[in-house]
């Protein structure tokens, strides 16, 4: 058991509800203010929130007190490889608090959570917003922006109860498919309009428009496909752990700093593997274009290690697609009901805290066999809560046949791959151990394979890569999953050492295999970009001889991916394979085209500039293709006029504006999820961070 106390002074302002948010807290919780239980909660991964207006003061102090307990190992519930027995491959428990706990006031009617949905096909967004009091959804509104230009708004309708539901249409001309060569975001603004205006309430969001699936390629092969074109997955297992805070990342900058040192690897696919992060996470590969695979985390009874994972090594293929039936539960860690029905909520919550990140491209019920049953149920449960996602119903081994994914794992023996009736993902294999001097492990190196140095850590890898699963690609192998990101304790196989302070095997080697695997797996269609970069140029021609205000150039150029920025008088244009800024000096409502257009086709369409991290890995530290537009909301006539700012919300806020980045750029989708930010300095809501 564990007790946590703090004083705290409520968010400013008056009037409406006081919300206190926590990100997430492991496992079991009783919270308190002023002496007053408010709530609790189980569950480790998953955020919640308690209202506590009734039980603050009228002092301004108040009290805080939080109860935690954590069976770890000695419980069912998801834990992931937390133990109280650290070792190989299972890592050292934490417990308690470990995500932002925060504060916010919010009208008495209130968005209380958002669900986006956005369809590829159709060039659609349904926006479902759930209110806290009845009738708080009528005339619900919503508006979505490209690029600082607003693209598509409507209404609601005014019979709405406490579920509003608003369905907004993609034109053509503003129809950008996210990926991850062009990982762009549209925003969203969603609106109530219920009782005085300074209780109207808005959240900002954002989403995507991207489409998974499985089809054959041009020999037949069945491939991975994002937005109907065959994509190679190729990324890194992540298991999400830090050396100072375990579960807790040192500060937000060193989450960013590691992803983007994955994307100029060369990578495109992280695997989160036992392990649900903080939403910022999910944001940061939302905006880098990192494809993610998201396990459940496993949790279950004490794992029979000699069956799930020693005995089956030994025997694959033989035991890969052994039954997950009612006799083998107990030996799956899955023998009691309780023990099942608490899988099937934690399943539900997690699709519901992360299906509104468009980086999230599969889900991954079950590992190598650790607390599964009933597979084929699992899938079916995840296609009704979310059926736009792939899934890989069995990762390793116990593969039931079921789900869009051949998911193998290989460590020790000769990889043969040949086209099956679902695609084929390589989902764990490498995990070259090298203890690099200076970060060896705490106990005893673990890893499949040990390396004596950088030398010949690298020249492994490259044979591996390019000598065993290169050759494979052409038979039919569409994603692979390298193990691992980091190394994490005494698992010394990373790329990264475990403080993230130096990579291990040579970059450039790394970058130039990522090439090749690359090369190997392209598809043989070019993007939407690069057929348009001749029809870009045509229209830059074009618009020399034009007149235009900034508004009708920005929408001009915005239907060739090219965003259009403002800021202090002066405007930036950022192309889709984020390349670097070309400004220039705004005159009054219009500017010297000349000057910005040449400029745009001399150098918009050259490769990205780049600078070089401190690992010698080349960084794109540009804004993505729409980051930092943001323009006010205008109501239809004679509607209610909505706030000028709505609950945005982020501790980072002021560090994003001075990148230039917007508030709405950092606001969580789900409105129950959102992360810890301070108050706006305009607009009726307010949060403090405790």
């Amino acid at each position: 058991m564990e007790n946590i106390h703090h004083d705290f002074i409520s968010t400013a302002g008056t009037g409406g509800r006081v919300l206190l948010h926590f990100g997430a807290v492991d496992y079991a919780c009783a919270v308190q203010v002023n002496g007053h239980l408010v709530g609790g909660h189980r569950g480790g991964y998953w955020p919640f929130t308690l209202d506590i207006t009734a039980q603050l003061n009228g002092t301004g102090r108040n009290s805080l007190w939080v109860a935690v307990q954590d069976p770890t190992g000695h419980g069912t519930q998801a834990r992931g490889k937390q133990t109280l027995q650290p070792g190989g491959m299972f890592y050292p428990a934490q417990s308690g608090i470990w995500q932002t706990v925060w504060l916010e006031r919010v009208p008495e009617n209130y968005i209380q959570s958002l669900t986006v949905t956005p369809d590829y096909d159709a060039r659609t967004v349904t926006v479902k917003a759930h209110t806290s009091a009845p009738g708080g959804a009528a005339n619900l509104w919503a508006v979505v922006r490209a690029g600082g230009v607003t693209i598509a708004e409507d209404w609601g309708g005014d019979e709405a109860g406490q579920d509003g539901e608003v369905t907004l249409h993609i034109a053509d001309e503003y129809f950008f498919p996210w990926s991850p060569d062009t990982p762009f975001l549209y925003d969203l603004t969603v609106g109530t309009t219920q009782g005085e205006e300074e209780q109207f309430d808005t959240v900002h969001s954002y989403f995507a428009l991207r489409k998974w699936s499985c089809a054959p390629d041009e020999k037949g092969v069945l491939r991975f496909c994002l937005n109907d074109k065959p994509i190679l997955l190729n990324g890194l297992l992540d298991q999400g752990y830090w050396p100072e805070g375990l579960y807790t990342p040192p500060s937000d900058a060193a989450v960013e700093r590691e992803l983007s040192e994955v994307k100029a690897l060369g990578y495109n696919l992280l695997r989160k593997h036992a392990k649900i992060e903080p939403q910022r996470w999910y944001y940061h590969c939302d905006r880098l274009g990192l494809v993610v695979w998201q396990d459940m985390v496993n949790g279950g009874s004490k794992y029979n290690l000699w069956f799930v994972t020693y005995l089956t090594n030994v025997l694959q293929p033989l035991m890969r697609r052994l039954p997950d039936k009612a006799a083998l539960w107990g030996l799956l860690s899955r023998g009691s009901e309780a023990s099942r029905e608490e899988y099937r909520r934690e399943l539900e919550d997690t699709v519901q805290a992360l299906r509104c990140h468009p980086c999230v491209g599969c889900w991954v019920p079950f590992n190598e066999g650790w607390g599964q049953y009933d597979a084929a149920g699992a899938v079916q449960a995840i296609r009704a809560l979310d059926d736009t996602r792939l899934v890989d119903e069995a990762s390793g081994w116990y593969d039931q046949g079921g789900g869009d994914v051949y998911s193998l794992h290989n460590y020790f023996y000769p990889l043969r791959v040949r086209p099956q009736t679902r695609a084929v993902a390589l989902s764990e294999y490498g995990g070259i151990a090298w203890p690099m001097p200076g970060h060896e492990p705490p106990r005893k190196t673990y890893g499949y394979g040990t390396a004596k140095s950088r030398e010949e850590l690298t020249a492994r890898y490259k044979k591996l890569q390019l000598g065993t699963v290169l050759p494979q690609l052409q038979k039919g192998l569409s994603a692979l999953v390298y193990t691992q990101l980091t190394d994490v304790e005494d698992e010394v196989n990373g790329l990264f050492t475990y403080d993230r302070t130096a990579i291990k095997p040579d970059a450039n080697a790394v970058r130039s295999v990522n090439a090749a695997l690359a090369a190997e797996g392209k598809p043989t269609k070019p993007t939407r970009f690069e057929t348009d970069k001749e029809k870009l140029r045509q229209i830059i021609r074009k618009t020399l001889n034009e007149s235009f205000t900034v508004e009708d150039f920005a929408r001009k150029l915005l239907q060739y991916g090219v965003t259009v920025k403002e800021s202090r008088g002066r405007f930036s244009y950022l192309t889709p394979d984020r390349t670097k800024p070309i400004t220039a000096r705004k005159l009054g409502d219009s500017f010297d085209k000349a000057a910005v257009l040449a400029a745009l086709e001399q150098n918009a369409l050259r490769p990205a500039n780049t600078v070089v991290s401190a690992y010698g890995i080349p960084l794109d530290r540009t804004l993505s293709s729409n980051e930092g537009a943001s323009s006010r909301h205008t109501p239809k006539p004679n509607a209610p006029q909505a706030p000028s700012v709505g609950r945005m919300v982020d501790r980072e806020a002021k560090r994003a504006e001075g990148k230039g980045i917007g508030y709405d750029r950092w606001a969580s989708m789900q409105r129950n999820y959102q992360m810890s930010m301070p108050q706006p300095k305009q607009g009726h809501s307010h949060e403090t961070e405790l």
